[in-house]
């Protein structure tokens, strides 16, 4: 599978997530932080990495989300970075030490490879069928399946940012 079109896509066609990931990077530099961007480079070399430490591939959507923003902690919610070479660099928990500190947690081999997380769910891709899923924390069993990447990125980014998941259809960002 060939990432470089997905990750070097033209970043104005903008998923449905977008403006959320906008207001988070605003608060965050209100709060003297920022949302970092990966570069194409970096992605490509972390590729390879999870393929072999994890034994899957990369969402192509996941990839092209790194590009935007290198993982987000915020208010309780988790999108994993890549994963630093040395850990005491990491700021952001990465995407391949979290894995398999679930996996060992969980002692078993999941179909899901996990991207974040908040307080009481999992968000994650489910390797067989390409699908995007809130799993629940304490037991990998999926209580809600996404549309696609950005349905649950925009579900995650609402969360983190306290914004009512009913109320957020239509009404307007501050």
């Amino acid at each position: 599978m060939c990432y470089k079109n997905i990750i070097a896509k033209e970043m104005s066609e903008g998923p449905s997530y977008t403006p959320f990931l906008d207001l988070l990077n605003e608060t965050l530099h209100e709060q003297g932080g920022a949302l970092y961007r990966a570069g194409v480079a970096e992605i490509e070399a972390f590729l390879p990495r999870v393929r072999r430490q994890l034994g899957a591939d990369l969402p192509p959507d996941y990839a092209h989300f790194l590009r935007e923003a290198n993982g987000f902690l915020y208010s309780g919610s988790c999108f994993y970075a890549l994963d630093e070479e040395n850990e005491a660099d990491q700021e952001i928990p990465g995407l391949i030490a979290k894995n398999l500190s679930l996996g060992v947690l969980f002692k078993a081999r999941t179909p899901y490879l996990i991207l974040g997380e908040s307080d009481l769910w999992l968000y994650a891709h489910h390797a067989p069928s390409g699908t995007y899923h809130a799993l629940w924390k304490d037991r990998h069993e999926s209580i809600e399946q996404f549309s696609d990447f950005s349905e649950m990125m925009e579900n995650a980014l609402k969360e983190a940012l306290g914004i009512p998941l009913d109320e957020a259809a239509g009404a307007e960002l501050p």
